[in-house]
């Protein structure tokens, strides 16, 4: 169980990154997005 979850743990922050990153690139707010989502990778 423990080892199912931290794989939908990864997927699930990969989602929010790849989300955030193409709302980015549409948006003008591209650095201060990117700022508060690379502290939820590390």
């Amino acid at each position: 169980m423990q080892y199912d979850n931290k794989i939908v743990k990864q997927m699930y922050f990969v989602a929010i990154h790849l989300f955030f990153f193409i709302i980015n690139n549409k948006g003008p707010n591209q650095k201060v997005t990117s700022r508060r989502i690379k502290p939820c990778f590390i």
